[in-house]
């Protein structure tokens, strides 16, 4: 058969050849078989689609990528050049195969930036052009190492696709890499405004990026505290901004500010130790830093309410209840420590504070007395009550 074609290169000859070569698995003779028709043939188109198919079987069959490569290279220029006009689907296929095989063999990035512009300028479809020139930035910016290229690559595809989120977060990525704080700032910025139909906790967070930019970039630790405060009023629980408003607050010194915040967090919180926990905070800034008893005994009242067997709040409200020498209402807290609900440490603690508060004041022995045996019976060897 092979000295049939060499002598007669009929069509007929050439598929029976194929046909045998492709049967006995001999792709070596089938690709040389394919470029040999090539030559021959005066039909440029045909030569062509000769020619990738022969590329196609090393590839696939021979597992050749270089000589794949060398061969579509070729089929590439030659319809570029002209060749088997006409057949604008050749030439698309060709210059995919090409990318495809250069994304797997990843040894020349600067030909298949080339490539992708190439298909980027004749794609229809608006989507995959986006996509090409994204890849073509992300060359840029890895392999090639050309990041002022790419940078410029990922803002324009910014500036002409708002919503490609993918080239916008690179674009954060290399300024926060670059330290360009302002730059990255009007990302953020410019993102914030076009988001507004996204859920308030995503807004939340960028506007938490925000402050921490001014806080820790650029120094402007009010406009952090106002970037944080809008994040708090979007998303209530992003507990990010939260705490990293209440430590700008303390350093800033702003105590009447700080109390909002902590008692603010109480609202619709479903952990009562947690909010039980945060009312002592607030409270005990009241007392110590602004000076405001009454509403500093609210707070602690508060933070009893949702939980009494807090210690803080039990010892707070004492503190404060004997700063007012007010002593009646001591009493009744003292008589609220030694209920059944508490622990039995804290109950025999509570009548104990009792008696010493009814005989301090000299005016009740008799209820002195029995708070002390009411402690006795909580806890007879207790040493404060054997005393």
């Amino acid at each position: 058969m092979e000295r049939a074609w060499r002598l007669d290169a009929t069509p007929a000859a050439f598929l029976a050849l194929e046909r045998l070569y492709r049967v006995a698995g001999r792709w070596d003779a089938l690709v040389e078989l394919y470029l040999d028709q090539a030559r021959k043939t005066p039909d440029q188109a045909l030569a062509l689609n000769l020619r990738r198919g022969a590329a196609l079987i090393c590839e696939e069959m021979l597992e050749d990528r270089g000589r794949a490569l060398e061969l579509l290279e070729e089929v590439h220029a030659r319809a570029g050049a002209g060749a088997g006009q006409g057949d604008d689907g050749l030439e698309q296929l060709t210059l995919l195969d090409l990318i495809r095989l250069h994304e797997q063999e990843g040894q020349r990035p600067e030909r298949l930036l080339e490539l992708l512009g190439a298909w980027a300028a004749q794609t229809p479809d608006p989507g995959m052009k986006v996509a090409l020139k994204r890849r073509q930035a992300e060359l840029l910016e890895g392999p090639l190492g050309q990041p002022e290229r790419a940078l410029a690559r990922y803002t324009e595809l910014a500036r002409q696709e708002p919503g490609d989120r993918h080239s916008l977060e690179r674009l954060k990525a290399m300024e926060t890499r670059a330290g360009r704080w302002n730059a990255l700032l009007a990302l953020l910025g410019k993102e914030l405004s076009q988001d507004h139909a996204a859920p308030e906790t995503g807004r939340a967070q960028l506007l938490l990026q925000v402050g921490n930019l001014y806080r820790h970039r650029l120094g402007e630790a009010d406009q952090a505290r106002l970037a944080w405060d809008k994040a708090l009023a979007l998303d209530p629980d992003c507990t990010p901004a939260r705490a990293a408003l209440e430590e700008l607050l303390r350093e800033q010194g702003r105590w009447d500010r700080l109390v909002d915040l902590l008692q603010g967090e109480v609202q619709g919180s479903d952990d009562y130790k947690l909010a039980a926990a945060r009312l002592c905070g607030a409270a005990e800034i009241c007392s110590e830093r602004l000076g405001d008893q009454a509403r500093s005994r609210d707070l602690y009242e508060h933070a009893l309410a949702l939980d009494s067997g807090c210690l803080p709040a039990v010892a707070g409200l004492e503190r404060v209840l004997l700063a007012e020498q007010d002593l009646e209402s001591l009493a009744r807290h003292y008589e609220e420590g030694a209920r059944e609900h508490a622990e039995l440490p804290d109950r025999v603690r509570a009548l104990l504070r009792l008696a010493h508060l009814k005989a301090g004041a000299g005016e009740d022995l008799d209820g002195a007395v029995q708070a002390l045996e009411r402690a006795e019976k909580l806890q007879p060897d207790h040493p404060d009550v054997l005393m």
